[in-house]
């Protein structure tokens, strides 16, 4: 009975230190968040490429709502993208 009991407190001082030396893990960068922020970034200049020069080369009254709605899309795309790339390059 006493073999046991000794084997037991020796375990259960080896768990503790084990259980003590455990340290947090640097973040390191998230290669699928920077990534995922390029391509909102691509989004973005194919909406300014695509609606906002198309609408401004051919200007009539009747488009400023698309010119509008396509600068405030563009707007969130840049600034997902932005969060997304910052979030990605994070290190603790």
């Amino acid at each position: 009975m006493t073999a046991r009991r000794q084997k037991a407190r020796t375990q259960r001082a080896q768990m503790n230190s084990q259980l003590e030396a455990v340290t947090e893990r640097p973040m390191e960068k998230d290669p699928n968040l920077i990534e995922l922020g390029k391509l909102f970034y691509t989004l973005a200049s194919l909406v300014f490429g695509g609606a906002i020069l198309t609408v401004l080369l051919d200007y009539e009254d009747r488009k400023f709502p698309i010119l509008v709605s396509s600068i405030l899309f563009m707007v969130i795309l840049v600034l997902v993208g932005w969060t997304l790339i910052r979030r990605g390059n994070i290190k603790k």
